[in-house]
């Protein structure tokens, strides 16, 4: 973690790091408010999670957009592998090679 407390998402896709934020009017029309939700927003991003934001009022008058929105979303995460900034990605194995081919030479020492 960071340091600070657990986020507390409106709605949250665990396995596809989607967070899905609903920005009333009264909460949302306080400048203080929205700074706390863009660094709340940046924390989540830089610990691989995205965050969509919907206003109440689009979801009671496009309820249909927003879940279309909300799927491709979903969908298009989980097929991407899961970002995590804070780890090395893993090294992938080399092949073998078939039989009756000759292996990889190996790379040249450095003489220097």
């Amino acid at each position: 973690g960071d340091g600070e407390p657990m986020i507390q998402a409106d709605f949250a896709w665990p396995e596809a790091r989607v967070i899905l934020e609903t920005d009333g009017q009264q909460a949302h029309g306080q400048p203080r408010r929205t700074n706390s939700d863009y660094r709340r927003d940046q924390r989540a991003a830089k610990a691989g999670w995205y965050t969509l934001r919907v206003a109440t009022q689009q979801i009671r008058a496009e309820p249909e957009r927003v879940k279309e929105t909300l799927i491709a979303v979903v969908r298009s995460r989980l097929k991407q592998p899961a970002a995590r900034p804070e780890q090395e990605p893993e090294p992938q194995p080399k092949p073998k090679p078939k039989a009756g081919q000759d292996p990889e030479p190996p790379a040249p020492a450095d003489r220097s």
